[in-house]
Formats: C-alpha cells, sequence, structure tokens
C-alpha cells in the first residue's frame, strides 16, 4: 500500500463514513501484535506515555526521550482535538463555531496521516500481522477518529447549527470513549500514573478497573448527567468498585467538592441499595455524612440524611459524630444544623461534652449553652470524668476579654450601649437600632455584643452548678484553675463570678513555681477590675490578702514595681501612656500595703522601688524619645499656625482704606458704599484669627516645656501627660479656627455665590474631621488615664 496523502486519507475516511467500518479494514494491516521480548516492552511504554503515564524501571531497553518525534505529535495532537471542542462548545455564533469545526478537521487529517507515515516506516521493527487480537491500540486510534470525521461529516451534510451542543457533546463523548479503549492494555500501572486511579495487575479486574477510570473522570468533570447512564450499565461493578483508601464513588465526590455529582450518585444509591449503602465506610472509618460535614457542604448533608437519618450517629475511625467534626472545622451553619438533627441520646455522654468543648473553642456559644441547659452535669463533668478538662477552663483559656464600653468608639459605643439582646429567646435589637444594626458594622457590634451576653450567661450557668458542690467537689471540679487562667487572660467575670460562689478560692495560691494567691495575680498581671473586686471584697469580709509573699520573697509592693506583661502594655496608646499606667499601678499598691512593704527586699537584696527603676529602664528611654518627638512635630505645626495667623491679621479680606487705613469691610458690605456698623463676617473673622494666633501660641509654649522637661519617673504621672493634653487641646482649636477664619475670609469676598461658598466651606472642614479621627481618641484616653481616680480609691 503506498503512502497516502493527506487529503486522500481524509477523503477515504469521508467516502467510507457511511459502510460502518470500512475505513477501519483499510488500516487494519497495521495492527501490532508485538512477540515476546524488548520491542513489547517498548510498545507497552509508547502505549502508557500516550495516555500520560511515564514508566521508568530497569527491565526497560528505552526511556520516554526515545520515543519518535511522530507519536509526540500524535499525542499533541489529541490534546489539540479536546482543546478544539471545549473552544466549540464555549462559542455562540454560528460562524466562528463552523471555524472551530473546521479547524478540528485539520487535525484529524493531519493525525491520520501521521498514523500512515508510523504504519509504512514499519516503527520499532516489530512485526506486523493481520490477525484477531485484544490489544489492538493503533486500530483503537483509527476506530476513534473515524467516528469523529463521520460525526463532523453528518453535521457538515446537515448544517445543523441549532445542533451545535448536541454534536460537540456527542464528539466529546467519542474522544472519552476513545481514551476508555486505550486503557486496555494489561499493565499495571506505576506511581507516576494518576494517583487516585485503581490499580492491578489481574486481568480479570480489567472491566471494574475500566468502571472505575470512568467514573473518577466523571466525577472530576462534573459530568452528573452520565452518572446514571454509567452505574446502570455496569450494576455489579458500581456495587463492588472503592477507590484509594477504600473510598466508594460518592465519598470521592464530596471530597472533590461536586456537589451535583455527589447529588446523583446518592439517588441512585438510595434507590438501589435501599439507603444502607450510604453508610459505607472508608479505610479511616468515614462515612458519605463525615465528609460532608468537614467539608461544610449543607446541601449534601440534608440530601444524605434525608435518605438515611442513622447517619447521624455513625462515628468515624476516631469515634467522632458528624456534628462535632462540623464544629472542629468551623463550619457554623453546618454544626447548628446536625446539631438539631442529632438525637439527644447520642449526645449523653463523652460525645457531648467534647462537642460543647469544641464549641466553645470555636466561638459557637449558642450551640454550648443549649448544650448546658440539656445535659447540666457537663458544668461539673470533671468530676464524673477525671481525664477531662473542665469546661470553665477551658472557657479561661479561649474566651476573649469582654468588649468595654470605652474600647470602642463613639458611634460604635452608642449602638453597642442601645442594643438589647435576649439569650433566653431569639435575640432583637432595641427600636433605636433596629433598623440601623441590620447591615454593616452596626451589625457586628450587634453579634459582638450577642456573642458577649451568650458567654456570660454560660459562665453564670456553670458557676450556679459549682455553688451546690462541697469543698473537695469544688478543687476537683476545676474552678481554681480557672480563675487563675482568667486572671492571666484578662477575663474578669470569670473571676468574680467563681469568687461569689466560694469566697475560699481567695486563698489559693498558684501550682507554679511563685506560689501567688488570687490578688497577688490580678496585681502582676494589672487586672484591674479583678483586683478592685478581691480588694473590696478583703474589706468586707475582713481578710488580710494584702500581706502575702510569694516564694521568692516578692511582697505585694514587689509585684506591681515589676514590668507589665507585654500584652497588656500593647494595648496602652504611646510609651509615656505605658509608663504613666504603671506608676498609677505602684502608687495604688503602695497605697494599700504597710509602710514598711516599701523597705522590704527581696532574695535579691532590692526593695519594691529600686526593682520598679530596674525593670522599667528601656520603657523610661522609650517614653522619654516618644515625647520629644510628639512635642517637636506638634511644635512644628503650631510655629506654622501662627505664622500663618500672624501674617493674615495684617492682609485682611478686601484690603484697607488708602485714606484712613482701616479695613475696607469694616463697617461696610461687599456690595455697599454706606458706612454702618461693623458686619458680623468681619467680626467673626478677626476673631477667628485671634483665637487661632492666640490657641497655636499656648500650644507651642506647652510642647516647648515638654521639650525641656527633666524627663523623671515621676513626670510621667502628672506633669508630662497635663502639658500634653493642654498642647493637644490647644492644637486642635487653632486648626479649627483657622478653618472658620478661611471660611469667613471666603464668605466676606464672594457674598451672593453660594455654589462656591459651601462646597469649599465643606471641604475646609475635613481637616478638622482628620485631626479629631487621629488625635480626639488619644486626647480621651490621655485626659481618662491622668484625671481617673486610684485604682482602690472607693474600692
Amino acid at each position: 500500500m503506498e503512502i497516502a496523502s493527506p487529503s486522500a486519507v481524509m477523503v477515504q475516511l469521508n467516502m467510507d463514513s457511511d459502510s460502518g467500518d470500512a475505513s477501519v479494514a483499510e488500516f487494519q494491516e497495521i495492527v501490532i501484535h508485538p512477540q515476546e521480548g524488548p520491542q513489547r516492552d517498548v510498545l507497552l511504554s509508547v502505549l502508557l506515555w500516550l495516555e500520560g503515564v511515564e514508566i521508568y524501571s530497569p527491565e526497560l531497553r528505552y526511556s520516554s526521550n526515545q520515543i519518535p518525534k511522530e507519536l509526540t505529535t500524535l499525542r499533541s495532537l489529541l490534546d489539540d482535538t479536546g482543546d478544539v471542542v471545549e473552544g466549540a462548545k464555549r462559542c455562540r455564533d454560528d460562524i466562528i463555531v463552523k471555524s472551530w469545526l473546521v479547524e478540528m478537521e485539520k487535525v484529524l487529517f493531519d493525525t491520520v496521516y501521521i498514523l500512515s507515515e508510523i504504519k509504512n516506516a514499519n516503527m520499532f521493527g516489530l512485526t506486523a500481522e493481520v490477525q484477531s487480537s485484544a490489544n489492538k491500540p493503533w486500530k483503537l486510534i483509527l476506530n476513534l477518529f473515524n467516528k469523529i470525521s463521520r460525526c463532523l461529516h453528518y453535521y457538515r451534510e446537515k448544517r445543523m447549527v441549532s445542533n451545535v451542543k448536541y454534536i460537540t457533546d456527542r464528539l466529546e463523548e467519542i474522544l472519552d470513549e476513545g481514551k476508555q479503549l486505550l486503557k486496555e492494555i494489561p499493565v499495571e500501572r506505576t506511581q507516576f500514573g494518576p494517583q487516585n486511579r485503581l490499580t492491578t495487575p489481574d486481568r480479570n479486574n480489567r472491566q471494574r478497573e475500566r468502571f472505575a477510570n470512568a467514573m473518577l473522570d466523571v466525577i472530576y468533570k462534573g459530568k452528573y448527567w452520565k452518572v446514571r447512564d454509567l452505574f446502570e450499565s455496569n450494576r455489579a461493578d458500581a456495587i463492588s468498585t472503592t477507590f484509594e483508601n477504600g473510598q466508594t464513588a460518592l465519598h470521592v465526590a464530596i471530597t472533590a467538592g461536586q456537589l451535583r455529582v455527589a447529588k446523583e450518585l446518592i439517588t441512585i444509591t438510595s434507590t438501589e441499595a435501599n439507603s444502607r449503602q450510604l453508610e459505607d465506610k472508608d479505610k479511616s472509618g468515614n462515612t458519605a455524612l463525615s465528609f460532608a460535614a468537614r467539608s461544610g457542604m449543607m446541601e449534601i448533608a440534608k440530601c444524605l440524611i434525608e435518605k438515611n437519618k442513622d447517619l447521624l450517629t455513625i462515628p468515624d475511625g476516631d469515634d467522632k459524630l458528624p456534628v462535632q467534626l462540623a464544629c472542629r472545622a468551623g463550619h457554623e451553619d453546618m454544626t447548628r444544623y446536625l446539631y438539631r438533627k442529632t438525637p439527644r441520646e447520642c449526645l449523653r455522654g463523652d460525645n457531648g461534652f467534647y462537642l460543647l468543648e469544641e464549641c466553645v473553642t470555636k466561638k459557637m456559644f449558642d450551640i454550648a449553652l443549649n448544650l448546658l441547659h440539656r445535659f447540666p452535669k457537663f458544668a461539673i463533668y470533671r468530676i464524673l470524668k477525671k481525664d477531662t478538662i473542665p469546661i470553665i477552663l477551658t472557657l479561661a483559656q479561649t474566651l476573649p476579654p469582654f468588649v468595654r464600653g470605652n474600647q470602642l468608639a463613639f458611634w460604635r459605643r452608642w449602638i453597642y450601649n442601645c442594643t438589647r439582646v435576649n439569650v433566653d429567646k431569639e435575640s432583637v435589637l432595641s427600636d433605636v437600632v433596629a433598623i440601623v444594626a441590620a447591615q454593616g458594622r452596626a451589625k457586628k457590634i450587634y453579634d459582638l455584643k450577642l456573642m458577649d451576653a451568650i458567654a456570660r450567661e454560660i459562665i453564670h450557668f456553670i458557676c450556679r452548678q459549682l455553688s451546690a458542690l462541697d469543698e473537695n467537689e469544688f478543687v476537683q471540679s476545676g474552678a481554681v484553675e480557672a480563675t487563675f487562667q482568667a486572671i492571666e487572660n484578662g477575663i474578669p467575670e470569670i473571676v468574680i463570678e467563681i469568687a461569689k460562689v466560694n469566697t475560699n478560692i481567695l486563698w489559693n495560691r498558684t501550682d507554679s513555681e511563685d506560689s501567688r494567691n488570687m490578688f497577688a495575680c490580678a496585681v502582676a498581671h494589672r487586672q484591674e477590675k479583678v483586683a478592685q473586686y478581691l480588694y473590696g471584697l478583703h474589706a468586707r469580709i475582713g481578710t488580710n490578702i494584702v500581706f502575702t509573699n510569694d516564694r521568692d520573697g516578692n511582697n505585694l509592693l514587689h509585684l506591681a514595681a515589676k514590668l507589665a506583661p507585654r500584652s497588656h502594655l500593647d494595648s496602652i496608646s504611646g510609651a509615656a501612656l505605658q509608663l504613666q499606667s504603671e506608676l498609677r499601678w505602684f502608687k495604688a499598691v503602695e497605697g494599700i500595703v504597710p509602710q514598711f512593704y516599701n523597705h522590704q527586699k527581696i532574695h535579691g537584696g532590692e526593695t519594691p522601688s529600686e526593682v520598679f527603676v530596674k525593670e522599667h529602664k528601656q520603657l523610661l528611654k522609650d517614653a522619654e524619645e516618644w515625647s520629644k518627638k510628639t512635642a517637636e512635630s506638634s511644635t512644628f505645626v503650631g510655629a506654622l499656625i501662627i505664622t500663618i495667623m500672624f501674617a493674615v491679621a495684617f492682609t485682611v479680606p478686601g484690603g484697607n482704606d488708602q485714606n484712613t487705613g482701616f479695613p475696607i469691610f469694616l463697617n461696610k458690605t461687599a456690595d455697599s458704599s454706606t458706612v454702618s456698623s461693623p458686619t458680623v463676617p468681619f467680626m467673626v473673622f478677626v476673631a477667628s484669627d485671634a483665637i487661632s494666633l492666640f490657641a497655636a501660641s499656648s500650644s507651642v509654649l506647652m510642647f516647648l516645656g515638654i521639650l525641656t522637661s527633666r524627663y523623671a519617673y515621676k513626670d510621667f504621672l502628672k506633669s508630662l501627660p497635663v502639658k500634653l493634653i493642654v498642647g493637644i487641646s490647644s492644637l486642635f482649636i487653632s486648626i479649627a479656627a483657622m478653618m472658620v477664619a478661611f471660611c469667613v475670609a471666603l464668605f466676606i469676598m464672594l457674598q451672593g455665590r453660594l455654589w462656591i461658598i459651601i462646597p469649599v466651606t465643606l471641604f475646609a472642614g475635613v481637616p478638622v474631621i482628620i485631626f479629631v479621627l487621629l488625635q480626639f481618641p488619644f486626647l480621651i484616653e490621655l485626659y481618662t488615664s491622668t484625671f481617673r481616680r486610684g485604682i482602690f480609691e472607693g474600692k
């Protein structure tokens, strides 16, 4: 047979398209039946390479880089064909679709030509025989492209433009069929192949392998419409086939995130196996619902539970229920749904308690509170089961500090205070902010307050259960460890509630090396609210909790003299305010302990004052540097304002009268030449200019006072903060007055032209607003920390 030209080959295929497999018979003489030996190994490696699998084996004498160029081109053309089909499906313009399909015909044209070249070259020196064989890869390839050619020929003859999608879908199915036929070669796949392929060297399992690979292809490509046909044509394999780690097709679909494929599999499986096949587990003990719970696929979970409610009660290999898996993964909606559906009996024991623990850790406090109401014993479960972590301790370790009103901006604080929540029923907003809080940041503030309210209710509920315990059971419940943990993490609500239940806890000491009582821990960790409550309790019941030393000999004043934890200092703005806070604590503790405490020495031989100087040496340097930089930058701004406003005072709007030297607008308006009393706008301009000049001068003087300060420790308690307050306040007044003077000057000169006056006036307020947003919160914090009462005054 002569080598056919590309056009001749293509014409031959089209001409024979109506005669069944005639075109295939034309090329049957190139069907290869390899003999044993290295030639067979080469052929098998080439065929696997065509599928995208490269084999490296010491038994093979040829590697992939020795594969002929024609086969490389063939592999590329196979990929191009798939790309053309995908491109045709995406196009909606008939002309473009036609051009795509013509291009695909050209690809097939070249492919058949290459195959004929391979045949005539008698590749690899193999024996060519025309005989029946189960392994006919070349025939399969030719048959595949012959089908595609007939499909194209049919399309072009009928010109069925409206059926483009059907044609392209059919082409895709033909390509898939060809790829599946290539997989009939009985070769064990290696680790270099696709990871999730079913692998077996047994030729008797080839049919199951074909089904498995076809199913994986359907799943990963999301071809849900092919699932039912695939199952009906392979019923036996559909039930018995499993994939990597023993997963079923449904497991693979869920983990791959193929929602529609998974739904179709659920429908088929539940119909044919009476829903029990949905309970199948992989080697790790996971059911389909376990995978759905971890992935947060709510629709799949609903479908599974609708078909088989028993899935809710089946744990995984780690004995975790689906609701626990969803909670651990942080899927709140999924957790709430599964919690409502899970039978009460499944949550009575350890599973329920561990779910409560996970809910507290993941901040799902609504579920946690409901669990405590359903099973009150969980509040003291440590007594019943010693190896569990007390839930009150979990709260102390993971609960974020509650929001304080002064920690929010003004408008957020207003919404927070006006918001009303009810943890017993569905939470609602107060009438004042009901509309505002429904969207945006206000909704976040509402959610924040709701979370705080539910967390407080959980603490109250647990402490009510603790109040019924005797002294030994109280210690076993973990309340003592939780108290010290709450002090360290800054959650005074837990400490106060537990102290209300059992005042003897005041005498407990930490199990660590320092061995401190609760009040000493509160001072060491700078927990103001806890220290205030405990000191007030000490005054009421007549205890002497202030007379205490730890194992290192530190008295209460030594602890106040040590540097505060980094977390506490980071919550305060600026090094100067941090040092001021440390001084306030030292002075407050000094006021409640006996005077001789200030002269006591620890084991290292240092008094509290010496410890304070030593511990805060670096903080003093940072505070000095921060104060100087703030004063220098503010002095520059103040001096600039002084210069501007002083010059403006002598260059008033409209200028001066050449005869009298008085300002022109002093006694007359811009549109009148009559002399009258001084105009109000001009007087406002003069007053604003004077206020801005005087305020800027005061600000500069205050900041100069800061720059010339000696920066001693005690200066940061009152002197420097007061100067800083006056300086920043004066600077703010100066900037505001300067903007007023500017706007009034424009008003005087542009009377009646509101279209320009109003926009300019609005823009003039931008610098004032920026200054307020940036500096006003700091100014409020500075004022509050400087002039508020002492920590223990009135407590």
